[in-house]
């Protein structure tokens, strides 16, 4: 259960004789974290041929990376681990990451809140704050039917 930018041939690659097994748990995307996507590369390095991609590190940056906030967009928002409260800045029906409600079927979502505030949508969200308190809830919880 990963998730790639773009589904070029760009974003995947193996060793000769190595098999690339395409399955389900492959979403393509913008993530669409509370930090955007641009900020984020603003402070990648990618050495030309070097193959590999990493995070500035130096002094300037420090501060940046400690604030980085690898939440999900989207849904009814999310606790915030350092504050507690209830971040909505970015909660939306309509823009909403393909990482909420996508991680491996089978993964609990135990941690994940259901409250009146929002919902764990019964899948684990993919990334950092999957099946944790903190995780983006979603915005469709299901429906009720009362019949009287």
């Amino acid at each position: 259960y990963t998730l790639f930018t773009s589904g070029t041939t760009n974003s995947l690659s193996a060793a000769d004789g190595a098999v690339v097994s395409l399955g389900p748990g492959l979403v393509f995307g913008d993530p669409l974290f509370v930090t955007s996507m641009s900020e984020v590369m603003a402070k990648v390095e990618s050495p030309y041929g070097s193959g590999y991609t990493y995070f500035k590190t130096g002094n300037d940056n420090r501060d940046y990376l400690a604030n980085l906030s690898l939440h999900l967009r989207g849904g009814r928002g999310y606790y915030d681990e350092k504050t507690g409260a209830l971040s909505t800045e970015f909660m939306s029906r309509d823009v909403v990451s393909p990482a909420v409600d996508a991680g491996e079927a089978n993964s609990s979502y135990a941690d994940e809140r259901d409250c009146p505030q929002g919902w764990h949508g019964r899948r684990v969200n993919m990334g950092y704050y999957g099946n944790t308190a903190w995780a983006t809830m979603t915005a469709f919880p299901g429906g009720a039917v009362y019949l009287r």
